[in-house]
């Protein structure tokens, strides 16, 4: 079953009940979440079905990578808090470990007035979405929704490699990345097959 992390920073626990109940609304009822402590959110969270978390009694950090890891989208949420923080290093391993798989769906829950998203995560698309209860952030955060269910739909979030066959002209020297077999008959037509981990942007 599917699964989206849900990054936050642990000062936001009582404000992220919000957007959590139009998670749980909104996504298919097939897609859990996950969150290290829900019961800090919201104490009836601690025994929803769809809502996965650290076991009791396991490493912390091993959970949350793994997590991580075998999430199909992480919902990153940033706030104020975050320039408060002193020790920020969790939450920004998480955002850069779903920016580096490009699994990643950032929001903001605080009016970006007075604090900065730092770089490189500034650079993608992130949308503000303080107050649920007004047209506007509710759109966004139904737009960040629907982003979230197109990184699960989408074929090429599982990593699966595909087969590509690159038609090389006679006696044409050429290097590829990759591994496969191709033919060494001099004067044909040859063709070299090249499993890729990654998409299209991996050949050159």
């Amino acid at each position: 079953m599917p699964r989206v992390f849900i990054s936050h920073l642990s000062d936001d626990n009582l404000r992220l009940g919000v957007y959590i109940d139009r998670l749980l609304e909104d996504l298919d009822n097939k897609i859990d979440l996950w969150i290290d402590t829900p019961e800090h959110i919201r104490p009836e969270y601690g025994s929803y079905s769809r809502i996965k978390a650290i076991p009791p009694g396991t490493k912390w950090g091993r959970n949350i990578d793994g997590a991580v890891e075998d999430a199909a989208c992480v919902l990153v949420f940033w706030s104020a808090n975050f320039g408060k923080k002193s020790d920020r290093s969790i939450f920004i391993g998480e955002v850069d470990d779903a920016r580096s798989r490009r699994l990643c769906v950032q929001v903001a829950i605080d009016p970006m007035d007075g604090w900065e998203i730092p770089s490189p995560f500034n650079r993608d698309q992130i949308l503000e979405v303080s107050r649920l209860d007004m047209p506007g952030d509710a759109s966004k955060f139904r737009r960040a929704i629907e982003r979230v269910n197109d990184l699960i739909s989408a074929p090429e979030k599982k990593g699966q490699p595909i087969e590509v066959e690159v038609y090389l002209l006679p006696y044409h020297r050429s290097a590829a990345r990759g591994s496969g077999t191709r033919s060494d008959r001099c004067g044909e037509d040859r063709v070299l097959r090249v499993a890729l981990d990654a998409g299209l942007e991996d050949l050159g």
